[in-house]
């Protein structure tokens, strides 16, 4: 299974195939069979998307992707999940208690907190999985010299996930900070910016 969602995805079907049989020989489709034009950066957003549908033959190989990665999927089921009072594992009333506060904050509007709410679980659910998926940018990005804007979408919601959990007081020290910390000072050194924290 890939360590970039946990279910057998995309990510998978390159490691059999290989990359570059994949890039040049494969074409491969979103979900609504649009043609995706992909190259050693951008084909690292689909790595969690699983393949809803495959051809292959030796020399050439067709590809449909789900319409979202797994772990969107997954984000989205643990939000309905959590929400669920008959479920009260600890991780589930911890959730509960971050909605709740984020509810009752009277600084944020309702479209605000339907957003702050997204961002926890998003990253909180699937922290494992995204940090790989940064860590996969940076190793290509030694490589390519590039770095796709996804790389920063993804870094952006980990980090303010963190922030919000420290605002409602519900950060522990059992909250693994420095992949995400690591991963900052690549990015920051990446675009010239002096790191001051």
């Amino acid at each position: 299974m890939s360590h970039f969602c946990g279910k057998c995805d995309f990510a998978d079907t390159i490691e059999i195939h290989g990359l570059d049989f994949i890039l040049n020989k494969c074409k491969i489709y979103d979900s609504e069979h649009n043609l995706l034009k992909l190259d050693k950066v951008s084909i690292i957003k689909y790595y969690p998307y699983i393949v809803g549908s495959m051809g292959m033959s030796a020399d050439s190989g067709s590809i449909i992707l789900s319409k979202e990665s797994y772990i969107d999927v997954e984000c989205r089921q643990m939000i309905e999940w959590a929400q669920d009072p008959v479920n009260d594992s600890s991780f589930f009333s911890t959730s509960r208690k971050f909605i709740k506060c984020v509810n009752n904050d009277s600084s944020l509007n309702e479209e605000e907190k339907k957003i702050v709410i997204n961002k926890y679980f998003s990253p909180s659910t699937t922290y494992y999985y995204r940090i790989n998926l940064l860590k996969e940018y940076l190793k290509v990005y030694k490589e390519t010299k590039r770095i796709d804007n996804y790389a920063y979408e993804l870094f952006y919601n980990l980090y303010s996930y963190f922030k919000y959990l420290k605002k409602y007081g519900l950060a522990t020290p059992s909250d693994n900070y420095s992949d995400l910390f690591q991963i900052k000072k690549e990015l920051y050194k990446i675009n010239g910016i002096q790191e001051t924290m």
